[in-house]
């Protein structure tokens, strides 16, 4: 639950700014928390999903900022037609 939602909070900072970004991280933070007053996770279980879920959303965010990171190419396999697409990143 807390890597999920620190790695939206992540992405929606990165798109939207603070303004919806901090409210996004205070959620995710809350989400930590309530996994451990419900004695779900210990405290390194939310910390470490916390960091990765960051960590995710920086590769995430981060994605877009090629000019072109999908390619789309035609493809003759053995006298048949078809479409090749490569994915950078």
């Amino acid at each position: 639950h807390t890597s999920s939602t620190f790695a939206t909070a992540g992405v929606v900072y990165h798109h939207f700014g603070k303004k919806w970004g901090t409210p996004a991280f205070a959620i995710a933070t809350y989400v930590g928390f309530s996994r451990l007053q419900e004695n779900k996770h210990y405290l390194s279980d939310v910390i470490a999903g916390g960091i990765l879920g960051s960590y995710v959303s920086l590769k995430l965010s981060g994605r877009n900022t090629h000019e072109s990171s999908i390619s789309v190419a035609p493809y003759s396999p053995d006298g048949g037609a078809g479409l090749a697409m490569s994915l950078r990143f």
